[in-house]
């Protein structure tokens, strides 16, 4: 068996299960897809190394917390099983975690880019990442004229949370704010006026980048990254009725 010691990409699922559900924690898969090898073309971890107290170790060590405590990582490992992001199995006479293929559909991100977002990222974060990337490439893939339109509402609804609440459109403003002060998505804001005569506002995506501004030292802690550049906006007023949020 090979290990592979140059892993430049990792995956992150887009399948509604993980995405759309809140418990589903996204720095926690994040950690085991950047601790796992391939063999034979099957990713694993050694499931010695990716215990729930070895999860809490690792952040220790990278001075920040972890995203949820002990006992919540280990519902965590079973929840992945139950989906099937993860198979318990045997490599060598050692157990392992599989992270099998059936995770598709899935976003690949750079192994170092994902590294840094477990390291220096709060939750949601990867899954915000992954979505917007997803949408970028299929707009480059298809050759769409425009770039992809999206509202705050949208996103809360792909990460399985209600648009009820302040509280959560302040963490997708966050969100954005992290992604593109590390210079991994450049967005701008636009506003049209609906066809009640609202005026409605919305996001577009300029660009989403493979990594992350590497000036940044990727053990520091997150107050020292984010640091407070503001969206473009840009007014444009479209009395067309064809646009949905």
């Amino acid at each position: 068996m090979q290990k592979e010691n140059s892993n430049l990409i990792r995956v992150i699922p887009m399948k509604e299960e993980f995405l759309g559900d809140k418990k589903m924690n996204d720095i926690i898969y994040g950690f085991l897809q950047t601790n796992s090898y391939l063999d034979n073309r099957k990713r694993y971890c050694w499931k010695n190394e990716v215990t729930a107290g070895k999860i809490i170790d690792y952040f220790k060590e990278q001075e920040t917390e972890s995203p949820v405590c002990e006992r919540t990582i280990r519902n965590l490992l079973k929840l992945f099983i139950k989906i099937n992001l993860l198979e318990e199995g045997e490599l060598e006479g050692k157990k392992v975690y599989f992270l099998p293929d059936s995770s598709k559909p899935f976003v690949q991100i750079k192994t170092e880019t994902l590294r840094f977002l477990v390291n220096t990222a709060n939750t949601n974060v990867i899954k915000v990442y992954a979505y917007l990337k997803n949408k970028w490439e299929n707009h480059v893939k298809y050759k769409f004229k425009e770039n992809y339109r999206f509202s705050e509402v949208e996103l809360l609804a792909a990460i399985g949370y209600k648009a009820n609440s302040s509280d959560n459109y302040q963490m997708i403003k966050d969100i954005l704010q992290c992604l593109q002060n590390n210079e991994l998505i450049k967005v701008h804001k636009e506003y049209i006026t609906t066809a009640t005569g609202k005026l409605a506002d919305y996001y577009e995506i300029d660009f989403v980048s493979e990594d992350y501004k590497h000036t940044l030292n990727s053990k520091a802690k997150q107050e020292d990254t984010c640091i407070a550049y503001p969206v473009a906006e840009t007014v444009i007023y479209n009395y067309s009725d064809g646009f949905r949020f």
